[in-house]
């Protein structure tokens, strides 16, 4: 899964020694993320979190080293944190929905997104990951919305034309469902193929 990484390191001639101490560790752990050796990460990102207790990057991206890991529950902790240091953090609201989502959470996802989307309203995969959680809990008018709204703001989601296909297709709108199908297969999106075959041909 793509995350969103944000590295700030800010290293001045002034800086003093325990600070670049930090600096180092940050930016070795983002090596390491960089490289798949999220466990090394961890290990660098705590090492920061040592140095300066108050570093949100560094249990932004520990979150994400956990969830790449599947350790969503150590990774929710740390997106909950760097969200107290920095409560209009977008990405940490949306990567701790995710991870409630992959636990299986679903209204503790979609309240997570929608304060992600709150925050910044032209937030496309916010959208997306919603319309999956309302999807997921049969909410399919909700998904419909959100799956059309993450189109809006970003034409090239083909998963969100299928999914919105699937969408119209259980409330019974074939002809809404096989256009989107189309959409997502002239995108490139193949599973769009057998669904067109089976139920619009």
């Amino acid at each position: 899964m793509q995350r969103f990484f944000l590295i700030l390191v800010l290293i001045a001639a002034t800086t003093p020694a325990s600070s670049q101490v930090a600096d180092m560790d940050f930016v070795n752990a983002v090596d390491a993320f960089s490289r798949g050796d999220y466990s090394r990460a961890i290990q660098g990102f705590s090492n920061a979190i040592g140095s300066d207790s108050t570093n949100v990057n560094a249990y932004y991206n520990r979150g994400n080293s956990y969830a790449e890991l599947k350790n969503y529950q150590k990774a929710i902790a740390d997106f909950s944190k760097a969200i107290e240091l920095q409560p209009q953090f977008s990405r940490a609201y949306f990567e701790r929905g995710t991870a409630w989502q992959l636990l299986g959470s679903l209204t503790a996802a979609i309240d997570d997104y929608t304060k992600a989307i709150e925050l910044e309203p032209s937030y496309a995969r916010a959208y997306y990951e919603r319309a999956l959680a309302y999807h997921l809990l049969d909410s399919l008018n909700n998904a419909i919305a959100d799956y059309t709204q993450a189109i809006e703001l970003n034409p090239k989601i083909s998963r969100a034309y299928f999914n919105r296909g699937i969408a119209h297709a259980t409330i019974g709108d074939m002809l809404k469902a096989c256009n989107d199908w189309q959409k997502a297969a002239s995108m490139g999106f193949d599973d769009a193929l057998e669904v067109i075959k089976k139920y619009c041909e």
